[in-house]
């Protein structure tokens, strides 16, 4: 499943309620933020299913408590109507793959592999600096608070991995 369709939805119908004068929660902007992220790393590992179940928590409860808010302080027939567009696109990540354009990325040496990473408060920012010593990678921070990574595409790999499963392990119950 391709998530990204499903989450621009998301992040078109949070853009049309403020807009309509409905106060969104920043946690759920916060959620939608933290999916990106996770979208993000499964599109380089899609194997990691424990990713894949994260996302679509993170999905499910920003869609909920959307469409409640749609419902309650705009309308039912409105809120017909996101479920609509919601399902369409949950549709379209089972049928299609978004295509990633590649970019240009200053700062990365020709051959490179990189990623952009946004620390969460899903991970804790030394873990993030001990992982990139061990790995031997670089990093920057870049003006968008985005940590631009690169190195060997082995160690790139290693560390979304590692970065994954310290991801579970913190959200996994106790």
């Amino acid at each position: 499943m391709d998530y990204e369709y499903l989450w621009k939805a998301l992040e078109e119908l949070i853009i049309e309620l403020k807009k309509k004068q409905v106060t969104v929660l920043p946690e759920l902007v916060d959620d939608l933020k933290s999916a990106q992220t996770l979208i993000k790393i499964y599109r380089t590992d899609p194997t990691a299913l424990e990713v894949a179940t994260e996302i679509e928590r993170y999905l499910e409860k920003v869609e909920a408590n959307l469409i409640y808010l749609a419902q309650s302080d705009v309308g039912k027939e409105y809120s017909d109507d996101c479920v609509k567009r919601l399902h369409e696109a949950r549709l379209r990540g089972l049928r299609e793959t978004v295509k990633v354009p590649s970019t240009f990325v200053t700062g990365v040496p020709k051959g490179a592999h990189w990623i952009r990473f946004k620390i969460s408060d899903l991970i804790d920012p030394e873990e993030v600096d001990m992982l990139l010593e061990q790995l031997e990678l670089t990093s920057a921070m870049q003006e968008d608070g985005y940590l631009l990574i690169h190195g060997k595409e082995e160690n790139v790999k290693a560390f979304v991995k590692e970065v994954s499963e310290k991801i579970r392990d913190k959200e996994a119950p106790k």
